[in-house]
């Protein structure tokens, strides 16, 4: 899901500090419309069998263009 500085489609301001998982993705629509996507980027340690050792970030990116596949 992670490609360089890319997340299907969505620039990061600047690359992860951490690592480069990415976990718990959620969406919201604001009171205004606009649809935001919330999710963690970092080391989860879970992952890799290290549950003790996770450094996330939060993000949080507004949805600038939706498009049906």
């Amino acid at each position: 899901m992670f490609n360089g500085d890319n997340y299907t489609g969505i620039r990061y301001a600047q690359k992860p500090c951490y690592g480069t998982d990415v976990v718990a993705p959620d969406w919201f629509k604001a009171p205004n419309g606009d649809i935001y996507i919330v999710f963690s980027v970092g080391y989860y340690g879970e992952l890799h069998g290290r549950p003790e050792k996770d450094r996330m970030e939060p993000y949080i990116v507004k949805v600038n263009e939706l498009r049906v596949a």
